[in-house]
């Protein structure tokens, strides 16, 4: 998988491999612990610099799904998300601007409150 992620240039491909191919791997994250979110966090911030549109757009993507999985990952990507929307980087602060909207949003606020951790 890490191989072919390399070859990949375009979202479709993206999506289709993603979608249909990595999520039936038995090492996919689908019920995953919270550790294996926020080991990613670090990467989320180093590539929110990358201003190229599909790149720009799976960081926002990476970071707004993360937060919506439960209560304690929303407060972590919220943190992150203020960091890069305090960011003097403009890419970064259009992801951290973007995915707070949601994160903070009170549809997500109450949808996580009501999951128990």
């Amino acid at each position: 998988m890490e191989a072919w992620v390399k070859d990949i240039r375009s979202w479709d491909l993206c999506d289709q491999a993603c979608s249909n191919l990595f999520d039936q791997w038995p090492g996919a994250y689908e019920k995953a612990p919270d550790e294996h979110f926020t080991q990613f966090f670090p990467n989320m911030e180093r590539e929110s610099k990358d201003n190229r549109n599909f790149a720009k757009k799976a960081v926002n993507w990476a970071l707004r799904a993360t937060g919506n999985r439960n209560i304690f990952l929303n407060q972590q990507a919220i943190a992150l998300s203020r960091k890069l929307s305090e960011s003097d980087d403009k890419t970064a602060c259009w992801i951290g601007r973007n995915a707070l909207q949601e994160l903070e949003s009170q549809k997500v606020q109450k949808r996580l409150q009501g999951k128990t951790l």
